[in-house]
């Protein structure tokens, strides 16, 4: 799957994340790709992950925020 199309998907169900549990496992899951893409990269982990954010689309701080919950 192209890093964009994950951008699309993120802002198809971002928002419907809390009442959606479709839209959350969605959005969890697309935190783990991005996440493990970063970790592959050669350098900077933080570099990388704003790299694969910035061409997905999708807002870092809603990503951190989605993993936050995560952990919760």
């Amino acid at each position: 799957m192209e890093t964009t199309e994950l951008g699309q998907m993120w802002a198809k169900h971002y928002h419907k994340r809390h009442l959606n549990p479709d839209s959350r496992n969605i959005c969890k899951s697309i935190c783990s790709l991005v996440r493990a893409e970063a970790t592959i990269q050669v350098g900077n982990l933080k570099a990388a992950l704003a790299g694969i954010l910035d061409k997905a689309g999708i807002p870092t701080e809603q990503f951190d925020a989605c993993e936050a919950e995560e952990s919760n």
